[in-house]
């Protein structure tokens, strides 16, 4: 199962990013490692900012807890966490 970490915004440089984690399995079903990344999250965002449902939608994005992480700026509303 793929796990996406909490939002978290570097004390260093500001970005914002996740983690993202996999788990990996040998075929015996034994976890053998675990493979991760971390994802800035402002390219998400720009990402989002994309998403059209049939001209007429926008895009949005959630983490593992229902919690708005960005919403399209189309909106007209401000509920990203990213936003400072």
């Amino acid at each position: 199962k793929l796990y996406v970490g909490p939002i978290a915004t570097d004390i260093n440089t500001g970005a914002v990013s996740a983690v993202i984690r996999q788990p990996i399995y040998n075929n015996g079903g034994k976890l053998v490692a675990m493979g991760g990344v971390d994802l800035q999250i402002n390219k998400l965002n720009d990402m989002v900012e994309r998403i059209k449902f049939q001209d007429k939608g926008f895009g949005f994005l959630l983490d593992g807890d229902l919690n708005v992480v960005h919403l399209s700026k189309r909106t007209g509303h401000s509920l990203s966490t990213t936003d400072e």
